[in-house]
């Protein structure tokens, strides 16, 4: 699954362009003003959900090691 989640790119400029024209059409369209909100809070938690995931694979990727010369 986290695979899967990470391949999916998104920027949050892609996020707010959706958003804003997920609201105008649902507006627009379907008389539906909170389809931009409804679209939008999905691709934000993707967006935080990878954030926090390249973070996390860094900061284990750069542990510190702890020295084993005790006469260092």
């Amino acid at each position: 699954m986290k695979k899967f989640l990470m391949k999916i790119k998104v920027n949050m400029l892609v996020v707010l362009l959706i958003s804003l024209l997920g609201g105008m059409a649902g507006s627009y369209f379907f008389n539906n003003r909170w389809l931009g909100l409804i679209v939008a809070i999905p691709l934000c938690a993707l967006y935080i959900y990878q954030v926090y995931q390249v973070q996390a694979d860094y900061r284990e990727q750069h542990t510190k090691k702890k020295h084993t010369n005790k006469y260092r």
